[in-house]
């Protein structure tokens, strides 16, 4: 008879400061059950196949009689505490969360596991990476980083937001101050491919990229808020300190707001292949063209061969449209099209779209200053409200053409006192996500053509889309997530791209003379059935690909994946 102890969890600490990995035990332990072990990760695999020794939180016993030593020993703790008294444990028996069991040879300590491999990077390798903060970009990065299967090391000084990550992800933490080189000694930065440092603090983030490039991290990624470490009149140099990469959220959020006014019947707007190509969002309404019938059956519409559907969201279910796809009113439809193409596609789908000619900014932080100092360079009235008057000055200061209005952005007189019109756009970009919902409630109320909000957490962003309580939210962190994104894809990979409203990414890659894509037509081509090539640029010429493009070495693709099918496409075209 042979028993199999499947799973013990522990809630041992490794270290002072190092939390113990462990794992979602119900899927692992129902799929070992049914005979199948894909899940499982490879250690686990081998110590399972082997049948000895146990792996981050699993341990497996091939003999009765090591079982019956297993419960002998968790007997005679019990008795033993009932009179008081201790044991001391002989050698060759440990203890493994509030049990004891013989030691084995296999026995591995998993700390010591994740620091101690050698870098594997290459094609298709994994990448050892450590984050450090917890917070919304920490986590959201994560995300991302632990879907494609890397390495992930979380450093933070919270004890709640580690737990939190661990409870989800199979991710080692460890919590410190990120800054500190014992810290990142622990988490093991010299074997790290990647750091990033996104905490609230750019002095903690500059001086971890140092300390880290010192230790021997390959790459270094610094999130900074201020703007004076982007300045020219700066003495400071960055790549000096060891930061690859600095990324100032507020910026990049700026930028992707422009665009939404631009286009204000986009609910997203996402440019590819260097703004040649434009991914817009928008809503179908009743009597569009697009209804009429299968997608296949307006194939000869001139227009729409320049464009693509690339994906429809209903119900809050989003699919990649087939040739047999019909499309309701009310439909959230995403297309790619080259920009000057898109006003016209809007009018022959039937969207109305409102010409923009004043813009209203609620808050004068870094993100609306930003976003003044950047609208003033364009034909639009600018406008800007801030509460604190001491900010009011500063801001007053920093703007040539742009009013600015000391006033609560919550006070609706002072918004139509600003001049609110129904060709104005409202932005709220205060730090409080609730306020600048409830402020874009008012303005929508006083007639504002578009509102837009920030929102601080970035699983807020496709809800609020879908109750329609706004025109718009965006998320500083997202954008601060795909600027990341871009910059730690592999050589051939430049751009990729998260949609705010949307599940899935927009990759941008260059095709690798070894492809086995090269020399095909897009028909002939293998895609994942959740994925597809949105846009294709060869030479200075970018186009929506149609079923006889034929590829080259060289050419930039854009390709959109969904699910597992972007892993799919990682390993199709080794990237």
């Amino acid at each position: 008879m042979v028993v199999h102890i499947i799973a013990v969890r522990r809630r041992a600490t490794l270290g002072p400061r190092c939390f113990a990995r462990k794992r979602q035990m119900p899927a692992n332990i129902l799929n070992v059950r049914r005979g199948r072990r894909s899940n499982l990760p490879k250690r686990e695999k081998k110590a399972l196949k082997s049948g000895c020794g146990f792996s981050h939180g699993f341990l497996t016993l091939t003999s009765l009689a090591h079982a019956a030593l297993l419960l002998s020993c968790f007997a005679l703790r019990v008795n033993l505490a009932r009179n008081g008294d201790s044991l001391h444990l002989p050698a060759g028996i440990a203890q493994f969360g509030g049990l004891w069991y013989p030691q084995r040879a296999c026995a591995r300590d998993p700390v010591k596991e994740r620091i101690g491999r050698g870098r594997r990077r290459g094609k298709g390798g994994t990448m050892r990476a450590i984050i450090i903060g917890a917070g919304n970009a920490g986590r959201l990065l994560t995300d991302r980083l632990c879907r494609e299967q890397h390495d992930v090391v979380v450093v933070d000084r919270r004890r709640e937001p580690l737990q939190a990550l661990e409870a989800q992800y199979d991710i080692l933490a460890v919590r410190g101050v990120g800054a500190n080189p014992r810290v990142l000694k622990e988490a093991g930065v010299s074997q790290a491919d990647l750091l990033v440092s996104v905490t609230r603090e750019d002095e903690t983030n500059l001086l971890a990229c140092a300390c880290a490039k010192a230790a021997g991290a390959e790459f270094c990624v610094a999130r900074l808020a201020s703007p004076d470490y982007f300045s020219s009149d700066s003495p400071l140099r960055l790549d000096a300190l060891g930061v690859d990469l600095a990324v100032m959220p507020k910026r990049e959020c700026s930028r992707d707001i422009e665009r939404l006014i631009q286009m204000s019947a986009a609910r997203e707007v996402v440019p590819l292949l260097g703004g040649r190509i434009f991914v817009v969002g928008c809503t179908l309404p009743a009597g569009s063209p697009l209804l009429e019938g299968p997608l296949s059956s307006l194939a000869e519409s001139e227009l729409l061969q320049q464009t693509r559907i690339i994906a429809v969201r209903r119900d809050e279910k989003t699919s990649i449209p087939q040739g047999d796809t019909r499309l309701k009113a009310e439909d959230e439809v995403y297309i790619a099209a080259r920009p000057d193409t898109v006003p016209d596609l809007f009018a022959w789908m039937g969207i109305q779209q409102t010409r923009i000619r004043k813009v209203l900014i609620g808050g004068g932080g870094d993100l609306g200053l930003d976003l003044a100092m950047s609208l003033e360079k364009s034909d639009l009235s600018t406008v800007l409200i801030e509460a604190n008057e001491a900010r009011a000055v500063h801001c007053s200061g920093a703007l040539d053409r742009a009013l600015v209005i000391q006033a609560s952005i919550m006070d609706s007189e002072a918004l139509e006192d600003a001049g609110l019109t129904s060709e104005t756009a409202y932005i709220a970009a205060t730090g409080d996500e609730e306020n600048n919902i409830i402020s874009c409630l008012l303005a929508k109320k006083a007639g504002a053509a578009l509102t837009v909000a920030q929102i601080s957490t970035p699983e807020y962003v496709p809800i609020i889309g879908r109750l329609n309580l706004l025109d718009r939210a965006v998320s500083s962190h997202l954008s601060l997530v795909n600027a990341i994104l871009r910059f730690i894809r592999g050589r051939n990979v430049r751009a990729t791209s998260l949609l705010q409203t949307l599940r899935g990414e927009m990759i941008e890659m260059e095709l690798r003379g070894d492809s086995s894509w090269v020399g095909k037509k897009v028909r002939e081509l293998r895609v994942p059935r959740e994925a597809l090539i949105v846009a294709v640029r060869h030479g200075d010429e970018a186009r929506v690909p149609t079923g006889d493009t034929e590829l080259a070495a060289g050419d930039r693709l854009v390709l959109y994946a969904m699910g597992s099918s972007a892993r799919k496409l990682k390993s199709i075209l080794r990237f």
